[in-house]
């Protein structure tokens, strides 16, 4: 949690913060949901497979906090899939569409994580901007 606060200095934070992240060892869960401050902007990575991040997503939405969610499931490769596997890809990225739905339905706003350098910094900076208005 990065407290909240402006200007470069507080922009580099955040970004060491959000680049020290990394992806939770299998079966690790919650112990409870993280305290957040009142009018908090959250940033949400996940591949939105599970259903932690998304309920903590549709949590502080419901709270009054800004949620941005990013979704960081790269580009599935589906050409070299037996007809069983494409099938139960199919399926599973129909159940996480309707996930993506109920968030932004809960005022979450859904970003696609890009690796392509300023913008996914530009798409987050609009989706701050739009969610002050």
């Amino acid at each position: 949690i990065v407290r909240s606060g402006g200007g470069k200095r507080h922009l580099s934070q955040v970004i060491s913060a959000i680049s020290a992240t990394g992806p939770r060892a299998d079966g690790e869960r919650y112990e409870r949901t993280p305290m957040i401050p009142s009018g908090a902007t959250i940033v949400l990575l996940s591949t939105f497979l599970d259903g932690d991040a998304s309920r903590l997503g549709v949590t502080w939405a419901a709270n009054g906090h800004r949620v941005i969610g990013v979704d960081t499931l790269p580009r599935p490769e589906a050409h070299r899939l037996t007809k069983e596997q494409d099938l139960a890809l199919r399926l599973l990225l129909a159940e996480r569409a309707e996930v993506v739905r109920k968030l932004r339905a809960a005022g979450v706003s859904v970003l696609t994580w890009t690796a392509e350098p300023g913008v996914m910094s530009g798409s987050l900076g609009q989706a701050v901007r739009e969610g002050s208005r």
